[in-house]
């Protein structure tokens, strides 16, 4: 079983915006797995719409003096779904790409730098999660 390592090469990349746009631009390689690369694309744009989201509600939630413990629980479900749209995202990449990535056959189970950044993303979001239930809890208590 072969390790997936991280490349900062060209042909371990997560989405080429060039093929996104117009599929004669892409490779034969990127034509055949569009449809997984636009999905990837459309859930790693709906997770930074959620985070953007996220933001504005705590800020919100931070300038709310008199009720913040009533306006602050939809914090948790916001970062939820935040998380979720990125899981997503690497779930369908990390499945679809898995021994097809890269031209070169020493590349071709070398997870691109975008996808680690995706994954560290993902793992953030879990940890705003945490930090939301953490917000919510203590903002119950008028803390």
């Amino acid at each position: 079983m072969k390790k997936s390592v991280a490349t900062f090469s060209n042909t371990g990349r997560l989405i080429s915006w060039d093929c996104l746009d117009n599929i004669r631009f892409c490779d034969p390689w990127e034509a055949k797995y569009i449809g997984n690369m636009r999905a990837v694309a459309i859930f790693m744009c709906l997770a930074l719409v959620a985070e953007v989201v996220c933001l504005i509600w705590n800020f919100i939630t931070f300038c709310a003096c008199f009720c913040k413990r009533y306006i602050i629980h939809p914090l948790i479900l916001m970062s939820f779904i935040t998380a979720a749209f990125l899981a997503v995202a690497v779930i369908i990449y990390a499945a679809t790409f898995r021994g097809h990535i890269g031209t070169v056959e020493i590349h071709r189970d070398e997870y691109g730098y975008s996808f680690w950044i995706a994954v560290a993303a993902l793992v953030l979001a879990a940890i705003d999660i945490v930090v939301a239930a953490m917000s919510v809890f203590l903002g119950e208590r008028g803390l």
